[in-house]
């Protein structure tokens, strides 16, 4: 297990995605030290990222997660979806018109129930907007979660705090 940039973790990720957009799950929150932290989760793939601070706008660090991770919810699968010219005016108009919550969450529920697409097909679709998500949030921390202590957590901690001590703040 190394060390990566978060732009090679997304690399490798929109890679794995663009060949199948099923079964992923997005967990995001804070790792037990405080440090903002994502974990994306495929079927065959696991990968963590991890920054110093949400508001730096600053790429932050990762890895590949080695050990299983379960944060199986009873959520949709997360991922990208088209979202069709008549699903924008529909939306558009619950807004000018102050529709109730419950509704809006339905109908961006249906648009949800539709299978997510691969990069390429989004491509070739060219719809006018694209929905992604669910991406579900937590205000503990992460390990709690999932159920445990992720070595690659550990290793992303020690180096974010080696880098502060190196610049006096990975922040630059």
């Amino acid at each position: 297990m190394h060390i990566m940039s978060e732009e090679e973790v997304m690399r490798d990720y929109i890679s794995h995605y663009d060949r199948s957009a099923s079964g992923y799950k997005i967990l995001t929150g804070i790792n037990r030290t405080g440090h903002p932290a994502a974990i994306i989760k495929s079927p065959d793939r696991r990968w963590m990222i991890m920054r110093e601070s949400p508001y730096s706008g600053l790429p932050g660090i990762g890895g590949i997660i080695e050990e299983d991770v379960d944060f199986e919810w009873k959520t949709r699968q997360s991922g990208f979806r088209p979202m069709p010219e008549y699903a924008m005016r529909k939306m558009m108009a619950m807004v000018d018109e102050g529709s109730n919550p419950i509704e809006a969450a339905r109908f961006i529920d249906a648009l949800l129930a539709q299978e997510p697409k691969t990069f390429g097909e989004l491509e070739r679709i060219r719809p006018p907007a694209v929905l992604q998500g669910p991406i579900v949030h937590t205000y503990r921390p992460i390990e709690s979660v999932i159920g445990g202590q992720l070595e690659l957590g550990i290793k992303l901690d020690a180096e974010l705090e080696r880098l502060e001590r190196q610049r006096g703040s990975y922040l630059g």
